[in-house]
């Protein structure tokens, strides 16, 4: 049987109160009300529903406080500063443990909530012939190098240019220190990489991207498991950590006949959604000229053409499926 959960309710004599808060304070998308009264928020496919009644706190509770329910956010200090610029008591402050940090509040019901934000831990795979750490600039040629040689033996069209290896190191989608993963040989040899990005503010869905190479030299499950084990965890950690009323998923992209990876993620659940097709056209062959519509003109680039040209790309693929908005950083 697969199972799964599906809603979470909690108790609110005033009814309207609650909704406002969880809405309004708590930041929860509010769907359309059930035709008893019963407002219920879409929490990533989990409902929450607010019921008319009055809370009962357990008996002889352990531990003695608990929450009965908790959001994880990825910013604690703002959330905090939410709650308290909408008058909320924080009657215990920001508490912490070796893996989170959490405020604890009442709603207007009375319930005990929960906001968390769990750290995140640098938890480094362990294989014997292994070792493991996140990438450095400095590791980009051995980077392009595998890339290399794991497109020859797959039979990929495409490479990334050291150079664009080089410039795009630094992305705001992504922190190499704890969205990044190397595999080298007990020789040194660079055998795997692995490497999370994720949009920085989505406006609609957040998506953690993954992105996994394995040397053709290396591909023994093995490797390949604890590899991915560790991307898919920190995937799940970064959409964990993500706005709670926005959809979430993982997304990977793969040419369509590299079988070893289809199989892996095949295996770990996961599921084709989108085909893409790359068109070729033959360069040998006249291009036929092609003339501007009238008010049209071509123009050299310059840098102040910077912030036009970024809102005319985001404006042009709106509407293409999977499309996030690309940000000037």
């Amino acid at each position: 049987m697969n199972t799964r959960l599906a809603v979470v309710s909690l108790w609110a004599e005033d009814v309207p109160a609650a909704a406002h808060f969880y809405r309004d304070v708590i930041g929860l998308r509010l769907l359309p009300h059930h035709h008893d009264g019963r407002p219920h928020f879409d929490l990533n496919g989990v409902y929450l529903a607010i019921l008319r009644g009055r809370p009962r706190p357990a008996e002889n509770p352990s531990p003695a406080r608990f929450p009965v329910i908790a959001f994880a956010v990825e910013d604690l200090e703002a959330a905090v500063e939410r709650l308290k610029a909408h008058h909320v008591e924080l009657p215990w402050g920001v508490e912490e443990d070796s893996d989170s940090r959490w405020a604890m509040f009442h709603d207007p019901a009375g319930n005990l909530i929960e906001i968390a934000q769990f750290k995140l831990e640098k938890k480094l795979p362990a294989l014997s012939g292994y070792t493991f750490r996140p990438a450095r600039l400095e590791d980009m040629p051995a980077l392009h190098a595998l890339l290399v040689a794991a497109a020859n033996a797959d039979g990929r069209d495409r490479v990334d240019s050291l150079a664009d290896l080089q410039t795009q190191f630094d992305d705001p989608w992504s922190d190499p220190e704890t969205d990044s993963l190397l595999g080298f040989t007990s020789g040194g040899r660079l055998a795997s990489f692995a490497r999370t990005f994720a949009h920085p503010a989505p406006e609609r869905e957040v998506r953690a991207h993954l992105w996994l190479e394995v040397h053709p030299d290396h591909r023994a499950p093995e490797l390949i498991d604890v590899t991915f084990d560790w991307l898919e965890a920190r995937g799940l950690e970064r959409l964990l950590n993500s706005p709670a009323h926005l959809p979430r998923s993982l997304r990977v992209g793969v040419q369509d006949d590299v079988a070893w990876y289809i199989a892996l993620l095949e295996q770990r659940g996961f599921q084709p959604v989108r085909y893409f097709y790359r068109m070729r056209r033959d360069l040998r062959q006249p291009i036929p000229a092609a003339p501007l519509p009238p008010g049209f003109s071509f123009e050299r680039y310059s840098p102040e053409l910077d912030d036009a040209m970024l809102a005319a790309f985001n404006e042009s693929f709106r509407d293409h499926w999977g499309f996030e908005t690309v940000i000037r950083e």
